[in-house]
């Protein structure tokens, strides 16, 4: 007599039906209204949601999602949702979501339209320099280099005169050559850091002259540091072989004469680094710092 193996039972399907994954994050939203589950919980359900409406295409849904969203939480991931689908019949959902309650939801909001790129998304964007929550200005400052905001350029340098410290970073990449005068002043006065994130940008930008760039380096070893030693060895590194050789020796010894440790009180400092500097300039033509 022949045995035979008892046949095993069929694997069970690893993905839920459309329906039954709405059933579930509805039921979820109910539960964590009635203190059953912790929020984050919840939250992560909310997110699944959101992305699945998102890859059916229903843009419809997931703007509802955004505008009456029954939890923060599901505010939020249908937000995020929209972020990465960057389609523009959303810009109007996405406006009016920047004005909302929660800085979050808010801060979300300007993230999603600095993907769309668009002139309606940028003039959005520069409005949420007047936010009233720092880190919501923060954002908007930042991503409006990314957009290539050139229109909000005078916004950006109120900002930055009000303490919108990012706006630099966004300046730096949008600026003008006639524009660097009202940038270079700040260099002393706001955070080196925020300052030196604008200056990476000019002197990486191809449509901004040697003779600027340059300036900058004689702006840079006047404050030293070895922030601006860093900043001037990485400018250095990334040099392309089309920049003029006196600009390549100027930056090598401007890199020598900022010390790697601070010098003592009293003995020679920045004062003999300058003097070096008069008398490079003195033996080189006057193209050293």
């Amino acid at each position: 007599m022949v045995r035979t193996r008892p046949r095993r039972p069929a694997p069970r399907p690893t993905t839920r039906p459309a329906r039954v994954r709405r059933a579930l994050a509805a039921l979820s939203v109910l539960v964590v209204l009635s203190g059953s589950v912790p929020a984050p919980v919840a939250a992560q359900r909310a997110v699944t949601e959101a992305r699945s409406t998102d890859t059916a295409g229903d843009l419809d849904a997931l703007i509802g999602r955004a505008l009456g969203g029954e939890s923060d939480a599901e505010v939020d991931a249908a937000i995020d949702a929209l972020r990465d689908r960057a389609d523009a019949r959303a810009v109007p959902a996405l406006v009016s979501l920047s004005r909302h309650r929660r800085a979050g939801a808010r801060r979300r909001a300007y993230l999603a339209l600095a993907a769309l790129r668009n002139d309606v998304a940028r003039d959005a964007v520069s409005g949420g320099l007047s936010d009233v929550d720092a880190s919501v200005r923060s954002v908007c400052a930042r991503a409006l280099g990314d957009m290539d905001a050139r229109a909000a350029l005078p916004r950006l340098f109120t900002a930055l005169e009000r303490g919108v410290h990012d706006a630099a970073r966004s300046i730096g990449a949008l600026a003008r050559e006639e524009d660097l005068p009202r940038f270079h002043v700040h260099l002393g006065t706001i955070p080196l850091s925020a300052m030196l994130e604008g200056y990476a940008r000019i002197v990486r930008r191809t449509d901004i002259s040697w003779d600027q760039k340059r300036d900058v380096l004689h702006r840079l070893f006047e404050v030293a540091g070895l922030e601006v030693r860093g900043f001037l060895a990485q400018w250095l590194r990334e040099l392309p072989a089309s920049a003029p050789a006196a600009l390549r020796a100027d930056l090598e010894r401007s890199i020598r004469r900022i010390p790697l440790r601070p010098r003592a009180r009293g003995g020679a400092g920045a004062g003999e680094s300058a003097g070096d500097g008069a008398t490079g300039a003195s033996t080189a033509g006057g193209e050293t710092p």
